[in-house]
Order: C-alpha cells, then sequence, then structure tokens
C-alpha cells in the first residue's frame, strides 16, 4: 500500500509534537521544565531530560507530559528508584496509521 501521508508532513507533527511538550510533572507534585534533549527526527519526537537526586523524590510512579498550559498530553505509570540523577527519554513515534 502507498502512504498517502509524505514524510514531511509526519515529520511537521513529531516536530509539533516535541514543541508542544512544555514540562513535566512526576508524582503529581514535582515537575521539571528544563530538558535536555527536544528534537524530532525522522518522524520521531525525543524528549529527554534528568531528574536530580537531590529533588527529594525517593522513586517515581506517575510521569505526565504536559503543555505550557498544564494540559496533560501523556501520562505514564511507572517504578523509578531515584538513587542518582536519572536520566529519562520518550521517544514519540508519528506514522500514518493503515
Amino acid at each position: 500500500t502507498t502512504p498517502s501521508i509524505q514524510n514531511k508532513f509526519l515529520n511537521d507533527i513529531a516536530t509539533f509534537s516535541a514543541e508542544d511538550i512544555n514540562n513535566v510533572l512526576l508524582n503529581d507534585t514535582e515537575v521539571i521544565s528544563s530538558f535536555d534533549t527536544k528534537t524530532a527526527v525522522d518522524n520521531v519526537a525525543t524528549i529527554e531530560y534528568t531528574i536530580p537526586a537531590d529533588l527529594g523524590l525517593t522513586e517515581i510512579t506517575n510521569i505526565k507530559l504536559r503543555d505550557a498550559e498544564n494540559n496533560v498530553l501523556t501520562s505514564s505509570t511507572v517504578y523509578v528508584p531515584i538513587v542518582e540523577d536519572v536520566i529519562v527519554k520518550h521517544n514519540i513515534y508519528v506514522k500514518e496509521g493503515v
């Protein structure tokens, strides 16, 4: 099957997705607004950030990516013990459904 959506448009959507993410809410209490990486390449938006060990959390059980108005864009239940700085990476794949 020939895709009807061109790669440029898919990458534009990935770029928008990366740019739309403004902050991360951890455990519904702590906010991270500094990103190590926010890119879109080959239809994949990549968001990467560091959770510092001195943030005061012993574990992460929920991660929410939010926009500038704090609307939740994605929500993930996780279990990540925090004993040292943790680097978290999200890959958001944009592709045509067929």
